[in-house]
């Protein structure tokens, strides 16, 4: 009974081996049957897979190189990739690692890690650049993008230091625009702290909002329209206080007023980095007019001041330059030019401001002041005019970096007079005519 037992037994064991020996065989095969298969794919797809992707990236208008390839079922990863526009040779773009999510041979979602853009040439150059590669090849960038971080450098040439540096960003793209999201900005040399850009295709616009990660919540904005004739660079300074503006540019308000503005410069079509900018700006200052004696009290009414200029950015970018300045409060006005220019001790603005008073409306202004509205009115009905003017000058010269210093003393030259405005009538007079003269006493005279 043993030894049939025994026997029963081993002949039962013999068959589980032989189950696991051919399950183990099979699945031996099936590994090597998915190691041939990802040789096939490796060796035998990558030629075809490579040339499609460049295909896709072409009809986007790019052009991709990469180091290395790692091809997978699905999905498809560059290493050490490089990426350009075509048409806008300026600008370059690098990723350590993208990964593309493949739906067939279609691109359906790419993830680039470690990213830095480049970009050497001027701002008309890149918008022309940018506005025609987005009219063409807009519409074709319908997958979704994620960069992150991104660090952007901005130079007017190759061999130039950057004016623009932009780090720890991200960029994600949706079908319809593009958000990106920096941490730091800063622009020649000035750090502004968090900003927020989009772009979209169709019609071409992108916006840029600094002071905040969210473009609605940012008080400037700046919007560049390249399909426009010509293309405009506009901006918008939303109702901020003065304080909080200064504080994007690292400096200390001089006075306390809550600024709004906005203006254009126009990138004029077949502009080259050597050619000046023009532009318009306007800016609205609520709680502050300038400093002035009180003998300007009754001309300088009112808690608003406004400026406006013509504006031209020069043709090395280095200054901006005002022309046709006006500053305005109550019925006081000046006028003048000026310019901000970059220097090495950081920017600087110089302005040279001018305006005069009719002396008759300071006499009205000062006699209202100091007496009441009847003195005025009398001096109005008085038989002479006031004539002349008072002129003012008003010299600026302040660093940006010191603005919380800046102090406005106004030069002041007086060139006032009386003009009667009718002598009494006299009449015809005859010596015979005139009377003695009386005695006075003491003196002897008749």
């Amino acid at each position: 009974m043993r030894c049939r037992t025994t026997y029963r037994t081993v002949g039962r064991v013999s068959k589980r081996r032989r189950l696991l020996i051919t399950l183990g065989g099979l699945g031996g095969l099936g590994l090597v049957a998915l190691g041939g298969g990802a040789l096939v794919l490796q060796h035998l797809v990558r030629p075809a897979l490579e040339a499609r992707i460049t295909a896709e990236a072409a009809a986007r208008g790019l052009t991709l190189g990469w180091g290395e390839l790692e091809l997978w079922p699905g999905r498809a990863t560059l290493r050490g990739a490089s990426v350009g526009l075509r048409g806008v040779p300026c600008a370059r773009l690098t990723a350590e690692r993208v990964e593309l999510t493949l739906a067939g041979l279609r691109v359906e979602d790419a993830r680039l890690e470690d990213v830095s853009v480049t970009l050497a040439c001027s701002t008309a150059q890149l918008t022309l650049q940018l506005g025609a590669w987005a009219r063409d090849h807009g519409q074709a960038l319908t997958s979704a993008l994620h960069a992150s971080p991104v660090t952007l450098r901005w130079s007017e040439r190759p061999d130039a230091e950057p004016w623009l540096v932009a780090e720890r960003g991200r960029v994600e793209r949706q079908p319809s625009s593009t958000t990106w999201e920096v941490e730091s900005l800063t622009i020649r040399g000035v750090p502004l702290g968090a900003a927020t850009a989009t772009w979209r295709g169709d019609p071409a616009l992108v916006r840029l909002g600094l002071g905040s990660n969210e473009l609605d919540a940012a008080p400037l904005h700046f919007t560049v329209t390249p399909e426009a004739d010509p293309p405009q660079l506009g901006f918008e300074l939303r109702p901020t206080p003065v304080a909080a503006f200064t504080a994007l540019f690292g400096v200390e308000a001089p006075f306390e007023a809550t600024a709004s503005g906005s203006g254009r410069i126009a990138l004029p079509l077949g502009s080259g980095s050597a050619a000046p900018l023009p532009g318009t700006a306007s800016l609205t200052l609520e709680g502050w007019v300038p400093p002035h004696p009180p003998e300007l009290q009754g001309v300088i009414t009112g808690t608003k001041t406004t400026l406006g200029a013509r504006l031209e950015v020069s043709e090395d970018r280095q200054q901006l330059r005002l022309s046709e300045l006006t500053v305005a409060a109550g019925s006081f006005k000046l006028i003048g030019d000026g310019r901000l220019s970059a220097e090495a001790t950081g920017p600087r603005l110089r302005l040279e401001l001018r305006g005069a008073v009719p002396c008759s409306v300071l006499a009205s202004a000062v006699t209202a002041q100091r007496f009441g509205t009847l003195a005025k009115e009398l001096l109005g009905k008085a038989p002479v005019n006031v004539t002349g003017s008072v002129t003012v000058r008003i010299p600026i010269d302040a660093s940006l970096h010191e603005l919380s210093a800046l102090k406005l003393e106004p030069i002041l030259s007086v060139g006032c007079g009386l003009l009667l405005r009718q002598l009494p009538e006299l009449g015809v007079l005859k010596l015979g005519e005139l009377p003695r003269l009386p005695v006075l006493p003491g003196l002897g005279l008749p």
